[in-house]
């Protein structure tokens, strides 16, 4: 879009506004953080001001943003169906808004499927980095320049767990994401047992096809029954 037309497009913002409220285009970053309200400080300070543009996922606004940043952390604890405090739908509709090339998921549990179905429902499969697994309170671990003018491939390399196996990266596949599916709804009680992440509610770990990379599928509590012979 040309800088007229992107001109006109806030001011209509702004004029299409409600009475009272004032609008704020954010001077848009590289990197944009996405929060969540409340969370504890630790988890909010990972943005530097001078570098990234910090919202709340509660406060965020589409048309606030005046460009598209490269890449979008996001940052807070989640427990899947909602993240960040919030249905899948909300988290996912803003980064389709933003449409970065690179999501970083730091959040707990981030690799699952509830995020990644709504992500592709808005025709969205960016570049994701992330876990499928519970991360520490303090979240991923930065090295000095991931919030700096760089390229997105030299990004990704300075982020990393502070725990466990690394980062997978991948880009987000419908097609793979149906698959990986297909292979949980067709496993027995002791297969779900053995891939079982998390209780209450039941996430099931599945490697999805043609990365290295597990993701995370919400089993329902029937499933974990035994069937009863007639």
């Amino acid at each position: 879009m040309n800088r007229c037309l992107c001109t006109l497009a806030l001011l209509l913002a702004a004029t299409c506004a409600p009475r009272g409220e004032q609008v704020t285009v954010h001077k848009t970053r590289r990197v944009v953080q996405i929060i969540r309200d409340g969370e504890p400080e630790v988890m909010n300070s990972t943005c530097p001001p001078e570098a990234c543009t910090q919202v709340s996922l509660q406060g965020f606004v589409c048309h606030r943003f005046s460009e598209r940043p490269d890449t979008v952390v996001v940052s807070g604890h989640s427990s899947p169906p909602s993240y960040l405090g919030e249905p899948p739908e909300a988290l996912a509709d803003a980064l389709a808004c933003l449409r970065p090339e690179l999501v970083v998921l730091d959040t707990c549990y981030g690799l699952s499927a509830p995020l990644l179905d709504e992500l592709v429902r808005h025709g969205f499969t960016p570049m994701l980095a992330g876990v499928a697994r519970k991360l520490p309170p303090e979240g991923l671990d930065y090295s000095p320049g991931f919030f700096g003018d760089v390229p997105v491939e030299q990004r990704i390399r300075l982020v990393r767990p502070r725990t466990g196996p690394p980062l997978r990266v991948f880009r987000l596949d419908p097609a793979a994401l149906r698959m990986a599916r297909a292979t949980v709804d067709g496993w027995s009680v002791e297969k779900l047992l053995t891939h079982l992440e998390r209780k209450l509610p039941n996430l099931v770990r599945v490697e999805l096809p043609g990365t290295t990379a597990e993701i995370l599928f919400l089993a329902s509590p029937t499933r974990f029954r035994p069937k009863i012979q007639p």
